[in-house]
């Protein structure tokens, strides 16, 4: 069986949720397809046994090592680690995982180099997303001319639902705002989209 593995942050629970769905639509009962945070059995940490093990052995398992990039996922270790314990493992164990990083509202220029260093996909795009099945297909026992149609429509749906997942905002007026009335007091410099913004709070 296919043995896939999504490495995420926790703030990016629902967006795991809905790249698991697409790969559970497209590979069916072929692909074991692990979300931590799936509470559906032997689908994420099974409750009652040591959580690191488990992960562990998931990423040594693993065909297939998912890493969803976003603006989140920056700033989680856990990610990192995850990544970084896959290529540990392909280098001492003499395993090759295919290693797909998915980017939502970030570049590649902006990834970390342990990232970089492989081809990346936008996880908002119908034809990369189709590329990634496809990628994900060739490492387990799939005809890829009778998964075309399903690739496409599938893909299709999944946009669909990953448009409901609210994207990174900019720091804007009406966030201001909002830590005004929150009792916030800041100076903001917004040149090019982004901001920069020294902040204090009396509460």
């Amino acid at each position: 069986m296919l043995k896939v593995f999504i490495s995420y942050s926790h703030k990016d629970e629902r967006l795991a949720e809905i790249v698991q769905g697409l790969l559970d639509r497209v590979f069916g009962a072929e692909a074991d397809v692990f979300r931590a945070a799936d509470t559906r059995p032997h689908r994420g940490i099974e409750p009652g046994r040591e959580w690191l093990g488990q992960l562990k052995n998931r990423i040594r398992e693993a065909h297939v090592v998912i890493s969803l990039q976003t603006e989140r996922s920056s700033d989680s270790s856990w990610v990192d680690w995850e990544w970084g314990l896959a290529q540990r493992l392909e280098q001492d164990e003499d395993i090759s995982p295919t290693f797909l990083p998915i980017l939502f509202e970030v570049s590649k220029d902006s990834l970390d180099a342990m990232y970089a260093a492989y081809q990346c996909y936008d996880g908002r795009g119908q034809e990369p997303m189709e590329v990634v099945l496809k990628a994900i297909s060739d490492c387990g026992d799939f005809d890829v001319n009778e998964l075309k149609d399903i690739f496409s429509r599938e893909v299709k749906l999944y946009l669909e639902e990953v448009d409901t997942f609210p994207a990174a905002q900019p720091f804007t007026d009406q966030l201001a705002k909002k830590l005004g009335e929150l009792g916030a007091d800041f100076d903001v410099k917004d040149g090019t989209g982004g901001a920069v913004f020294n902040c204090d709070f009396d509460r």
